[in-house]
């Protein structure tokens, strides 16, 4: 326990035990500070502050803004002003204790397969001060990984999604704009919104297990880190002065406004490849957590060139086919490829839809948790339109909503829930909670509002339409996970 008699955080104790290995007493401060700085998730790293810069020290000094000045002064609290109108509150998508198992797995990539993220086992596997006998070499290995803390949090902050204020539809990447004389994150803020979109999918659709959270994510910090090359190392440490210096190489501003070093394209080809190669995983009933640490061990192998998604998405049998059963993934996957399809250099990939103006309607949308699987033929209504017990749970009937959508639509007719989502979605101009329900629905409004059916025969050309979406995303591309 700490000195006023709360229980210490996990975290907390290994900060500690890290530490203690640490001799110098100024080298001890100067980690001590970065690990603080790092365990505040729920910040940006260099929010109100310019590139290589955390925050200010002083208002009237405009020298000591640096990234090691700050670092380097034991007595400087990265703390939120209550009144500080520009302050923003952020959530990240993994809390500190997850986010050094990730760290931790990146150092150590010799052994990832021995390191699961279970944050409730996070002294257990963190033992870097065990694994050697001599001191020094346990040193060296104590301030590797807190150095390697710093780095994958600025590449974090830098290129993972955050929410603001627990707003929906607020995970985006931002940046920092300068206002006055002082840099802050803006309201509006959102760079590589094709980036954040893909990383919303994937927030989504592979959140994890208990013990596994976000697991594409250490594989994209790994690619991130290589890709960048982003170095740290140290420059006249003594009792006086600590300070941490970045690479003056690396400029995060170019990687945004001139496109130099980081094509967003390269980051987004490698989650759809990671996600891709995980799918095919999944299909094949193999455990992605280890294909994670595979792939973390070699990045250039290659996926199994015999997979045959046909023998996945057949129109018969279809795996998919399993109403309420159906794993969620394949529905947020499908949703994420109509939301790239949609747009007009991949339109060929849709040839057999009726767009309408879905390509306006897919522009608004974005992600959400969802946890319902709505039958638009209701199960209740099995025996009416062509419909039966067995049918009635095809692939092209279901959609993936919230509980509470699902309950409002509760078992009425097609027509009615049509209006019902009509008057939610399209009469409010609000951003659809599914684009498959909504392609539903224009199928069966294809006659005309007076004509509304959902008969079976509607149901699988629809079921066919989405199975060729998903075929095409499997589709192989350049750049491989």
């Amino acid at each position: 326990m700490n000195k006023r008699g709360k229980q210490l955080e996990k975290h907390e104790i290994l900060k500690a035990r890290l530490l203690k290995n640490i001799k110098d007493e100024s080298e001890r401060t100067l980690y001590a500070h970065i690990w603080d700085i790092c365990s505040q998730m729920d910040n940006y790293i260099f929010q109100k502050a310019s590139d290589r810069v955390i925050s200010k020290l002083n208002e009237s000094s405009g020298n000591e803004n640096t990234i090691e000045c700050i670092i380097g002064n034991n007595q400087q609290k990265i703390t939120k002003k209550d009144d500080d109108e520009d302050e923003f509150k952020f959530k990240s998508i993994v809390d500190f204790p997850t986010f050094l198992l990730h760290v931790y797995k990146l150092t150590y990539l010799k052994k990832a397969s021995d390191v699961t993220i279970d944050k409730n086992k996070l002294l257990e596997i963190i033992k870097i001060e065990q694994k050697e006998i001599e001191q020094q070499k346990i040193e060296q290995k104590a301030k590797k990984f807190i150095i390697n803390l710093l780095k994958y949090r600025i590449l974090f902050d830098y290129f993972v999604i955050k929410s603001q204020d627990d707003v929906e539809n607020s995970y985006k990447i931002r940046r920092l704009s300068k206002k006055y004389s002082t840099y802050t994150i803006s309201e509006d803020s959102n760079v590589m919104p094709e980036l954040a979109m893909v990383q919303n999918y994937l927030r989504v659709a592979r959140s994890g297990m208990t013990n596994n959270h976000h697991h594409w994510l250490t594989p994209f910090l790994k690619f991130l880190d290589k890709e960048i090359n982003l170095n740290f190392s140290f420059d006249g440490l003594n009792d006086d002065e600590n300070k941490i210096q970045i690479n003056n190489n690396i400029n995060f501003d170019d990687f945004i406004t001139k496109d130099k070093n980081v094509d967003q394209k390269n980051l987004i080809s490698f989650l759809e490849n990671l996600d891709t190669t995980l799918a095919k995983e999944q299909l094949q009933n193999n455990d992605l957590i280890s294909k994670v640490n595979e792939i973390l061990q070699d990045s250039q192998k290659k996926d199994d060139e015999n997979f045959q998604i046909d023998n996945f998405f057949k129109k018969e049998k279809c795996i998919l086919d399993k109403g309420t059963a159906t794993p969620h993934y394949w529905f947020y996957r499908l949703e994420y490829y109509l939301w790239k399809y949609s747009k007009t250099e991949y339109n060929e990939k849709l040839k057999k839809i009726d767009w309408g103006n879905f390509s306006k309607i897919a522009s608004n949308f974005y992600f959400r948790s969802l946890n319902s699987i709505e039958h638009v033929q209701a199960q209740s209504k099995a025996n009416e339109n062509g419909w039966n017990n067995v049918n009635i749970d095809n692939f092209g009937n279901l959609a993936l909503i919230s509980s509470s959508f699902n309950s409002s639509l509760n078992n009425q007719d097609v027509p009615s829930k049509y209006r019902d989502f009509q008057k939610r979605y399209m009469d409010n101009k609000k951003a659809v909670i599914s684009l498959k329900l909504w392609l539903i629905y224009a199928l069966a409004n294809k006659d005309g509002e007076d004509k509304i059916a959902w008969i079976f025969g509607k149901a699988k050309e629809h079921k066919n339409q989405m199975l060729e979406v998903l075929k095409n995303s499997f589709e192989s591309k350049q750049d491989k996970a």
